[in-house]
Formats: C-alpha cells, structure tokens, sequence
C-alpha cells in the first residue's frame, strides 16, 4: 500500500515532494486522475464556480440559496438544484438494487455553502487591526513604515493610512472583495456547487487515500457522481463539485428553468464588482470609529519662533464612508493586490479616467471599468487563467450540456 506523508506546516522541498507524490499516484489513473476529477488549484479550473462568463467574479444570490432536511441528509444554505443533485446521488448510493453491490462509506452533506463575505470580513478586519496596532498604535514599528498616530484625524486621513500600509505591507496579498475571491484563501464552497461529504481533513494526505481512493466502493463512487453531474476535487475527493459542463446537470436546472449559462449566471449569481467598495469602506469606517472611540484625542508638537508648542486634536465618530477620493485609493489598493502591474504613470491615467467616468455616468460604471482593467491583469497571469476565459467564452454561446447534447439517464430511470 502506498504511504502519502503530505500534510500543510511541512518544509518547501518536503512538501514539494509529498505533493507531487500524490499526484502522480494517488489514483490508479496517475497524475491527470480519473475522468470525474478536477484540479481546482491551477489552470482553467483554478476559479471554477467563482467567475462568470466574462471573468467577473460572482457571488450566489442570498435568496436563491435554501435548507433542506430530510431523513437522509440535512444542507444548510445551499444552491436548490445542487441540493437535487446531492438527494439524487444518496439514493443511487444507498440502495444495493441499483448499484448490484454495496459501498463501504456513507456520505452526508457534511457541509456546503460558506459566505465568502463573511469570510472576507473577518479576513479584513485582521488585517485593518494590524494596520492600527502595528503601524499607527506601536512605537517601535520602523519609522519608514509608520503611521503617525497624530496624522490620523478623521476617517479620511484613516483610509489613507491605510493606504500607505498596504503599500508596504500587502503587495501581493488580497485587499479588496475580489482579491480575496482570487487569492488562495478562497473555498471552494464559496460558489454554491460544492458540497463536503466527510469531515476528513483535505491538508492530510494518507487518510484521504485510506478512507476514500483505496475503498472498495470508489469505483463506484466516480460512477454515480458522473451520473447525476457531480465531478470531485482532485486533492480533497471528500468535497464534490457541480459540474456545470456535464451533459448530466441540464434536468437539474431546467426545474429551475434555467436554459443556459448565462442564465445560470443571472439569475444564481451577483458581480462582485460594486460589492468590492461597498464592503471595504463599511469596515474601514467601522474600525475607524472603534479606534476614535478608543483614542479620541491625540497631540502633535510644532515649533513657532524656535519654540515648540503643543496641539491636540480631537477624533470624531463618523457615519458616512464616502469619501471625495475613493475611486482613486480603491485603485491604489486594487494595484497593490496584483502586486502593482501599472507604473505611477499609467495608474494615475487609470484614475483619471475612473473619475471621469463616475462623473459622466455613476460610481457603478467607473468601479466596472476598474475591475476590467484589473480583471486583463489577472488573466495574463502565469498558468492558465486564459484558459478558463477561452473556455468560459465556449459556454457562453451554448446551451446546457453542450451542443445537442442527449438527456442523460436519471434516478428514476435507472
């Protein structure tokens, strides 16, 4: 039996080769896995479910999502025809006349759906709360990166503090909404389609193998998740995934008349495009108004006549988060996230025409050309990101399941 010693906290090279041992033979078909797999980590599948078919990111409808429970399973919050879907395969998998054999694992909706903005709020949070304790509130912090406690006045000279800290501290590191769906922080179940079948743990390597790969009842697993249109998460096999291009989901939507992909997309899914600025503000000023509560006075030292004379300041909660230049931070800060692909220049154009565009028309347009921008930055990454709009661009101008694509076989005519 093999041994698979991957797990996360370990050294560069031993998780390098730990990982790429599993890959090449955790399942018998090597290193591309089974027809009902997917890699979800890299290439056209690295943002599955996260995107829509022009690449803006996406977000399911909070009142599309519902509950279900019932003697077989219980989901709290989740896409209704994925509910279908994962009801149809626990009758497949539990019943002994349809399969002509048994399985020796059970599954259970273990969990689904995850609110990716609950997430990112926390996320944000940590990060705006290191941003006072460790660049305005600590005095030991190096002078070049410090934020002067007595610069910070009011909830705009706050936001732009923030500003110069992510400018030294979050290159590269997700900043806004969006950057966070893109990051590597994001779940898989943040789009709707996934469920988590077993609560084994997707860092460990061997029990993964043990429970689930090398069980008698996998075989059969692959096939009736193939049959109800369910593919599985190469490196997690214990979390399944809707897979929007099989011929096998096309029944599933059309209870929800739902007739092709960008259908799908409209009427499932939210951009998170007007939502990136939203969110962010309305964290920014609430921690603001934390840390006015906390520091409401402050003092600064000017000199006058070869004197120095000391000031106070006082700090005042504030309710409006709007601000006369946030176009222009939210594209520093969006810059700063993909680790600032535009020069000083060229960002300053950018701005430019942002603020001209909110003039002639809304703040929502501007904040779409925005995203644009930055969305041609994020596709010309390294691997495989093209690959996906390509795709994506195929699906657009089909309908579900393909091209003349026959109804698949379901449950109730098996």
């Amino acid at each position: 039996m093999s041994k698979f010693n991957g797990t996360n906290n370990q050294s560069s090279y031993a998780s390098y080769y730990n990982r790429s041992f599993y890959e090449n033979f955790v399942f018998d078909e090597g290193f591309e896995g089974p027809i009902e797999s997917r890699k979800f980590v890299f290439g056209e599948d690295k943002h599955y479910g996260l995107v829509d078919l022009d690449f803006n990111f996406v977000i399911p409808k909070d009142d599309v999502l519902q509950n279900h429970q019932s003697n077989d399973f219980f989901v709290k919050r989740g896409m209704p025809f994925v509910i279908d879907m994962f009801s149809d395969l626990k009758t497949i998998l539990s019943d002994p006349q349809i399969l002509n054999c048994t399985i020796d694992f059970d599954i259970s909706a273990n969990k689904s759906y995850e609110s990716p903005a609950y997430d990112y709020e926390r996320y944000i949070s940590s990060v705006i709360d290191d941003y006072i304790e460790n660049a305005i509130l600590n005095k030991t912090t190096n002078l070049g990166k410090r934020i002067a406690s007595n610069s910070i006045a009011d909830y705009s000279s706050f936001v732009k503090g923030f500003e110069t800290y992510c400018e030294n501290f979050m290159v590269g590191q997700p900043i806004t909404f969006t950057g966070f769906l893109a990051s590597t922080r994001s779940s898989r179940l943040y789009s709707g389609l996934g469920i988590k079948w077993t609560s084994i743990d997707p860092s460990v390597d061997q029990p993964k193998f043990d429970e689930i790969v090398n069980s008698k009842g996998f075989r059969v697993f692959k096939q009736a998740l193939r049959q109800v249109g369910f593919c599985f998460d190469f490196h997690d096999p214990s979390t399944i995934i809707a897979d929007i291009t099989s011929p096998a989901i096309f029944p599933y939507l059309k209870r929800y008349y739902i007739t092709s992909y960008t259908d799908l997309f409209n009427r499932f899914y939210n951009k998170t495009n007007i939502i990136n600025i939203n969110i962010l503000y309305d964290i920014l000023l609430i921690k603001y108004n934390i840390y006015t509560t906390e520091n409401p006075y402050d003092k600064f030292i000017t000199e006058e006549c070869s004197r120095n004379r000391v000031g106070f300041i006082q700090r005042n909660v504030e309710l409006n988060k709007t601000l006369d230049n946030d176009i222009e931070t939210f594209c520093k800060l969006r810059n700063i996230e993909m680790r600032n692909p535009y020069t000083p220049k060229q960002l300053k154009s950018l701005i430019k025409k942002s603020k001209k565009l909110q003039k002639k028309f809304d703040k929502s347009t501007s904040i779409d050309y925005i995203n644009s921008v930055f969305k041609e930055v994020l596709l010309n990454f390294s691997y495989g990101s093209k690959d996906l709009q390509r795709r994506l661009l195929t699906l657009k101008y089909q309908d579900l399941g393909g091209l003349n694509e026959p109804t698949p076989t379901s449950v109730s005519n098996y």
